[in-house]
C-alpha cells in the first residue's frame, strides 16, 4: 500500500494551487494509495533560528506542529507538495517547513542515521503555479490592486 502525504503549501484555501494538488490527490486513491492531506497554513511551524540543536542532538529543540511532519514525512512513500510561486519562491510557510527539514539532513550525513522506512523507491513530486494579472505587468501596472 503507497503511502502518499500531500503537502498544500498555499495560504488559500481551495485556490488554484490547492485544486490541483486535490486532482493529484483524486489520481493516486484511483490507484489505491493511502492520502494525508496536510495543509501549512493550518499548522503552527516556527522559522529554523539555526541554533544547529539538530547537529548535535539528532532531534530539533523547537516543539510545534513540525514534529508531526517530520514523523508523516519519514513515513511516507512518497510527497507531493503543492504550492503558489511568491516572489519567485514558495510562500513564507512553505519555505519555513523546507528549513526546518534541515534535521534530516543532519541525521543523514552528521550521523548516518536512516530516516524513515529508507525506502530506495520513494518519489516526490512538486506542483507550483504562477502567473501575474496582465493589468500588473509592464507598462500597464499602476499600482493600484483591487
Amino acid at each position: 500500500m503507497f503511502k502518499l502525504l500531500a503537502i498544500s503549501g498555499s495560504p488559500r484555501r481551495y485556490g488554484n494551487s490547492e485544486q490541483l494538488l486535490d486532482e493529484f490527490i483524486k489520481g493516486a486513491l484511483t490507484r489505491g494509495a493511502v492520502v494525508e492531506k496536510i495543509r501549512l497554513i493550518e499548522r503552527k511551524i516556527t522559522p529554523c533560528n539555526e541554533c544547529l540543536h539538530c547537529a548535535k542532538h539528532e532531534e530539533c529543540i523547537i516543539q510545534d506542529d513540525m514534529q508531526y511532519l517530520y514523523s508523516a514525512l519519514a513515513l511516507a512513500d512518497g510527497v507531493v507538495i503543492s504550492s503558489p510561486v511568491f516572489f519567485m519562491g514558495p510562500p513564507s510557510h512553505l519555505k519555513a517547513m523546507i528549513d526546518r527539514c534541515q534535521m534530516f539532513w543532519c541525521l543523514k550525513y552528521i550521523f548516518h542515521k536512516p530516516i524513515g522506512s529508507q525506502k530506495t523507491n520513494r518519489k516526490g513530486f512538486l506542483l507550483t503555479l504562477g502567473a501575474l494579472p496582465e493589468k500588473f505587468t509592464g507598462k500597464n501596472f499602476q499600482g493600484n490592486i483591487n
